[in-house]
């Protein structure tokens, strides 16, 4: 998920499948997918991994975050 920086609007949200093998796997988001980034705008930026026990439990889904911020290339 993509929002701005205060968290109050979402830029991009996307729910994908695993692969059924573990290790890292390559996500590609096609551009026409995805909104353009504003350049000096920051942006909040999270994936979330559910992982879900037999009883439903989701307290143990991994969250990463961060704030990114698009610059214009030199």
């Amino acid at each position: 998920m993509i929002t701005d920086a205060n968290k109050k609007k979402v830029v991009d949200e996307r729910i994908f499948q695993l692969p059924q093998k573990p290790g890292i796997f390559k996500l590609n988001i096609p551009p026409e997918k995805s909104p353009p980034l504003q350049v000096g705008k920051k942006y909040f930026w999270g994936v979330q991994i559910l992982c879900i026990d037999e009883l439903g439990d989701r307290s143990c889904s991994p969250i990463v975050e961060s704030i990114i911020q698009p610059i214009e290339p030199e």
